[in-house]
């Protein structure tokens, strides 16, 4: 929006040649997006949420909640991007509607350390040593609507807890981790902030 309005004013400078007849910016006006609550999981409630749900997912959610990671970057996980003698996930890109994509902002590049019962997840999951971390049945990227509908929603449900954004994974984990007395500068880092 800032740039629009500076190419319509620009284009109704006096100064200049005049492209436009009248201030287009005046009716341009930035809208507040509608953040969603933020309505964490407790320690207790992810446990029941990952005993609860199917199996073929289950590692998915523990990578969820145990990094903090966007979901979008989550889909783009490649095999790649997980250093097991450093501990450490890389996060690289992410996949946002059907595209694969750079990531939103430069802390979003970031190494995220792999805590033991990732690490554990990941080793018992991992199955080639190339490609998609989390791919869907036909090998390509998982499908986060797909996911949410079919997966989180319904466990959330099974468990007895409110339907929440699956975004709510990245909440868990940094409530959980200062909960346990981490440092708020690590936990910014691991979120990209």
């Amino acid at each position: 929006i800032i740039r629009l309005k500076q190419m319509l004013k620009l284009a109704y400078q006096p100064k200049y040649p005049k492209y436009i007849e009248e201030d287009l910016t005046l009716g341009i006006v930035q809208r507040r997006e509608e953040l969603p609550d933020i309505d964490p999981l407790l320690l207790a409630e992810q446990a029941m949420f990952l005993e609860a749900v199917a199996s073929n997912s289950r590692t998915y959610f523990i990578v969820a909640f145990g990094t903090g990671i966007r979901p979008s970057e989550q889909v783009a996980l490649e095999w790649s991007d997980i250093d097991y003698h450093r501990h450490l996930i890389y996060t690289r890109r992410q996949y946002v509607r059907g595209q694969l994509k750079i990531l939103k902002t430069r802390h979003s590049k970031r190494s995220l350390t792999m805590l033991p019962p990732v690490k554990d997840a990941l080793l018992t999951l991992r199955q080639q040593k190339e490609g998609l971390v989390f791919p869907n049945t036909l090998g390509g990227y998982l499908d986060l609507a797909n996911n949410r509908n079919r997966i989180w929603y319904p466990t959330l449900k099974a468990i007895g807890l409110g339907r929440r954004e699956m975004y709510q994974c990245r909440h868990s984990f940094a409530s959980v981790m200062l909960e346990a007395g981490e440092s708020p500068a690590w936990v910014k880092e691991m979120l990209g902030h």
